[in-house]
């Protein structure tokens, strides 16, 4: 099963046994995804808790070839996010 924003909502609210309201918890985590992706742009990494760690890798500009039409191009630089699981996700099938 897939948890969409709104599963996430409901079971948040149904964890915190209703002391938190559902507009309340969808704003949280908007905003978590607002910080995130900014301090991402910015060229910080995020560790979020003992779940993972989020980070950016700059990649150069590079000559590849194109082995189809037999010329070289350029790849343009760019930034690659990095996700790496920490230890509540690798330990996760020894549960």
């Amino acid at each position: 099963m897939k948890l969409t924003t709104t599963n996430l909502v409901r079971e948040i609210k149904t964890r915190s046994q209703g002391t938190l309201t559902s507009r309340d918890i969808a704003d949280t985590i908007k905003l978590l995804e607002e910080v995130m992706v900014d301090e991402l742009k910015a060229g910080n990494s995020i560790k979020f808790r003992s779940l993972f760690n989020i980070d950016t890798l700059n990649v150069e500009e590079a000559k590849a070839y194109d082995g189809l039409n037999k010329r070289y191009y350029v790849k343009k630089a760019h930034k690659r996010v990095i996700i790496k699981p920490l230890s509540k996700l690798r330990n996760i099938n020894e549960d």
